[in-house]
């Protein structure tokens, strides 16, 4: 550091007084200037990031607020006595052509639609493009049809109000 500092005072001592002046002037602009272009710019576009990420969030809490409201709007599955029980006291689960028909009679669109049965005797369903309300018309009255229960659903906010991507994993009761 010593020897830096010595190389340093040598450089400028060797100058004219009119150089050092436009080199402390230089140091002067070029220190202000770095420190905006190094520190401050970075800084400022991590916080408009930062807003634009919470911005995000509050616009999915209003909108799974606004979705939750439709649901609790929805009107209750009429129970017709079958029920569960029915499929629980040894009537046979639907597969996947099952499925699949009660989804086309629900109307829920077939473009986007995935079926797969898994490992334990489920059944892995992937949409694309649905209906908030009737996907959860559906489920509500699936479980009464059918014998299978929810036991996992990840929904995604779709490209339209009320319009959702849903991952479900459907499991017999």
């Amino acid at each position: 550091m010593n020897r830096l500092f010595h190389a340093l005072t040598d450089m400028l001592i060797a100058r004219s007084r009119r150089e050092r002046w436009l080199l402390g002037l230089l140091v002067l602009v070029m220190v202000p200037f770095a420190y905006v272009y190094g520190v401050v710019l970075p800084l400022n576009v991590r916080h408009g990031e930062a807003q634009a990420a919470l911005e995000e969030a509050m616009a999915l809490e209003r909108w799974l607020q606004a979705r939750r409201v439709e649901l609790e709007g929805l009107p209750p599955v009429p129970d017709n006595g079958a029920g569960a029980q029915g499929a629980a006291a040894g009537r046979p689960l639907p597969g996947l052509g099952g499925i699949e028909t009660r989804l086309d009679e629900a109307g829920l669109p077939a473009a986007g639609r995935q079926l797969a049965s898994t490992e334990a005797g489920g059944v892995e369903l992937r949409m694309k493009e649905v209906a908030f309300s009737d996907l959860m018309t559906w489920l509500d009255a699936l479980e009464a049809e059918t014998g299978y229960r929810l036991t996992r659903m990840t929904l995604l906010r779709g490209p339209r109000s009320g319009v959702v991507e849903a991952d479900i994993l459907l499991q017999p009761q």
